[in-house]
């Protein structure tokens, strides 16, 4: 499974590792812009041993908004041990029992990569 998904990602490109220039802060003011971001509160990333696609086991939280804000994430995450978050079924499962699939594509962060 891991050959074939590699495979994939070498015939779409843009669904590769964030670039350099995609830093993660950790953002005290919500009302303030990534222009005043500290360098500071920096998030150091752990180093990858690989960059070849990785399958995750665990509970998926289910939210019917946006989670911006990343140390808020983390302690919900925590507290209902699960691995990450999604929002496109929220609300879903209440009308039409189904097991929705999902690719993790990002984080929760205010500030994130705006690709032009």
């Amino acid at each position: 499974m891991s050959v074939s998904l590699g495979e994939k990602f070498d015939r779409r490109p843009e669904y590769c590792r964030p670039t350099k220039a995609d830093r993660l802060y950790d953002h005290i003011s919500p009302e303030l812009s990534c222009n005043e971001c500290d360098y500071s509160r920096l998030v150091q990333w752990s180093a990858q041993n690989t960059n070849n696609p990785m399958i995750h086991y665990g509970t998926v939280a289910s939210r019917n908004q946006v989670m911006k804000n990343g140390t808020q994430r983390d302690i919900v995450a925590r507290h209902l041990n699960v691995i990450c978050f999604e929002m496109e079924a929220a609300g879903l499962l209440n009308i039409l029992p189904c097991l929705p699939v999902h690719g993790i594509c990002d984080y929760s962060a205010i500030g994130k990569e705006v690709k032009t």
